[in-house]
């Protein structure tokens, strides 16, 4: 087991994966509620600090959260805080943008109608017992409906971003009045800018968690899947975490050269590709054995040290990644 505890805590920015290689001890895991079970047990030996998801994609093509999805949400919250207290956070479902004076009808439909008082009886409910035990919440803006993703065939685009932002100010303001119900500041860990992964730009994404954080300077700002390339357009990181599952599938041509040592093989299947289809394939993959899934989480791990300028511990990250792939060597 390779522990990077140590680099992780050095970092100035939190950076939680959902995924985690089997080799690899990593302080900082996000969880979704479909899957946390399974993951919990997993990390359990190593993990100091656990995000946990609803997972609002699951419910994208029928326009509204499930009520017993909510309730069974709101369980597992009060359960899991009594039993990992300080060492969790819980996000809230970013529901609803249809109450009187926001967003009507922009972002969910009307088949299960969600109002602001029901998610403020919500919020008191999780709340209370994170008061208990310590636990904290965080609270997700969002700067597009999302039913309305824009595409070109499957690549993902952004348009219209001032109007992106006018409904991202629109969430700090919905945000901010839940806030204001809160009893307790203290278990408000953060807040979270969502939908980023459909954004190509660092610099526009940059410029929403900028939003975000000088809407709510006294939090952390967390990105919902942020590319790697953000960071370094991000002032002031240490108010910051992320989340990506980006490591899977670098574009970095040294993760590939580290790969070759670890499976000299690999490269002959290539060839024998190129030879079959009379062209040349990039050597982009996504991981799929245990040795790749370890050796790509290294280099990212590095990758993200360079990107903070943090040099030093990069060429440590490296070194540790290149020594692995010499160990797996056939």
């Amino acid at each position: 087991m390779i522990d990077l505890s140590g680099i992780a805590f050095s970092l100035p920015v939190r950076f939680y994966s959902n995924t985690l290689p089997e080799e690899v001890a990593w302080p900082f895991v996000l969880v979704h509620l479909n899957d946390y079970e399974v993951r919990l047990r997993q990390y359990e030996t190593f993990v100091r600090h656990v995000v946990l998801d609803i997972n609002v994609h699951r419910f994208r093509h029928i326009g509204d959260y499930p009520m017993n999805e909510l309730v069974r949400y709101g369980r597992v919250v009060r359960s899991l805080a009594e039993k990992y207290r300080d060492r969790i956070c819980f996000i809230m479902p970013d529901l609803p943008w249809d109450p009187e004076g926001y967003f009507r009808g922009s972002q969910y439909s009307d088949n299960i109608r969600k109002t602001y008082t029901y998610h403020v009886a919500f919020l008191r409910y999780v709340a209370e017992a994170c008061h208990r035990f310590g636990s904290q919440l965080m609270f997700v803006l969002q700067h597009r409906p999302i039913k309305d993703e824009p595409r070109v065939g499957k690549r993902k685009v952004v348009v219209d971003v001032e109007g992106r932002l006018y409904y991202l100010r629109r969430s700090c303001a919905y945000v901010e009045d839940l806030l204001s119900v809160l009893k307790w500041d203290h278990v408000v860990y953060g807040i979270a800018v969502g939908g980023l992964c459909v954004v190509d730009s660092p610099k526009i994404i940059a410029k929403f968690l900028d939003v975000a954080f000088r809407w709510f300077p006294q939090y952390r700002i967390h990105g919902l899947g942020l590319t790697l390339s953000v960071v370094r357009y991000v002032p002031d990181v240490c108010r910051y975490s992320y989340d990506s599952t980006g490591w899977t599938k670098p574009v970095c041509s040294r993760v590939y050269e580290l790969v070759k040592i670890a499976e000299p093989w690999i490269e002959g299947k290539f060839r024998q590709k190129e030879l079959a289809t009379g062209r040349r394939i990039r050597r982009s993959f996504s991981c799929k054995t245990s040795t790749e899934r370890t050796i790509f989480f290294l280099c990212y791990v590095a990758r993200l040290c360079e990107n903070l300028g943090l040099r030093g511990l990069a060429r440590e990250v490296w070194e540790l990644a290149e020594r692995y792939a010499y160990s797996k060597r056939r």
